[in-house]
């Protein structure tokens, strides 16, 4: 049986209060969180990270997380994508898991804590990756260019050359859908660049979803290492326009 503290999860997860994460700053930890409908654990979760977005907890300042809507379902919800139950399939294979589990948290790639949600785990997890400061560092800018294009342009430092750049667009609230509590940092579209050659630059565009205003979007990229599945850099910024 899962047991977690729901007053406990607000201070161990934490706010995406850090735009940029170069050298200079502390280390920090990327929550990936996968969430399925019809599931009430996914739910407390969910709730628990929306009270941490409103200034509950601040405990783990230097670090994000993202959710992505997973579904079996024929008619899936509105923040469902397949690249997202294959982004969790891949990390099922990376772990040697058999099985997929809802909600499932990886920690920058390469902690997995699977359904197992106890606080002293997700405690370890965030104080092991936080406790070291990255090394390279990525720059993002994002502007809406049409009624629901944006731009965003990237440039990392040579170390993450070899790399993948994981952009993803993030709708920081959106409706509950039949839950308690509204749904947080939803995943609603995701690109995956590999850098060729000695590039650092370049551009990628997301679609707004229709009805999203660009002020409760943010542009979320980190660098994984493509074997090992390793964030090393992590950066996030506003969409001008």
């Amino acid at each position: 049986m899962i047991r977690f503290s729901l007053f406990a999860i607000c201070f161990l997860l934490f706010a995406s209060t850090c735009r940029l994460a170069p050298a200079q700053q502390p280390g920090f930890a990327v929550i990936e969180l996968f969430t399925t409908e019809n599931c009430p654990i996914c739910d407390q979760v969910e709730a628990a990270l929306s009270q941490m977005k409103k200034g509950t907890a601040q405990q783990y300042p230097d670090a994000l997380f993202v959710v992505y809507h997973t579904s079996s379902s024929e008619s899936p919800g509105p923040y469902v994508k397949a690249d997202y139950a294959n982004r969790q399939n891949a990390y099922c294979q990376a772990f040697q898991k058999a099985e997929i589990s809802h909600p499932q948290i990886i920690v920058n790639g390469t902690t997995n804590l699977g359904a197992d949600l106890q606080t002293r785990r997700i405690e370890q997890a965030i104080q092991s990756s936080t406790r070291s400061a990255p090394g390279a560092h990525i720059e993002l800018k994002a502007r809406k260019t049409g009624f629901q294009d944006v731009t965003i342009r990237y440039e990392v430092t040579p170390e993450l050359r070899g790399n993948l750049l994981q952009i993803l667009l993030v709708q920081k609230e959106g409706d509950a859908l039949g839950g308690p509590q509204p749904h947080v940092q939803i995943v609603r579209d995701f690109k995956s660049v590999r850098f060729r050659g000695e590039v650092t630059v370049g551009n990628e565009t997301c679609r707004i979803p229709g009805g999203v205003d660009n002020s409760n979007l943010e542009i979320i990229a980190f660098s994984q290492n493509p074997i090992s599945g390793q964030i090393v850099a992590v950066a996030s910024c506003p969409i001008d326009g």
